[in-house]
């Protein structure tokens, strides 16, 4: 059996996708050259993986929104097994 997982791992996984969030609100207004609004809008529905949004219309702001699915679903997977582990001890 592995480490056991620890409310301390859960934190740093809420803390990787908040600063998934900071870094694609940031890649996207660098890219897209969109308002800081739209950018965290656009940011917060890609790595939730809600898929509302609009296609982006260049190369380098589909190749983040790319990176922010795959990132946002690595998040989500840890956060899912996280929630599992802590279960029991919650108990």
């Amino acid at each position: 059996m592995g480490t056991p997982f620890t409310l301390r791992n859960f934190k740093l996984a809420l803390a990787a996708f908040f600063v998934t969030l900071a870094v694609g609100a940031v890649a996207f207004t660098l890219t897209l050259h969109e308002g800081a609004l739209q950018s965290i809008y656009r940011s917060t529905v890609t790595v939730s993986l809600t898929g509302i949004d609009s296609k982006p219309d260049n190369s380098s702001g589909l190749v983040v929104t790319m990176v922010l699915i795959l990132a946002g679903m690595a998040i989500y997977g840890y956060l899912a097994s996280s929630v599992v582990e802590l279960r029991p001890m919650v108990c």
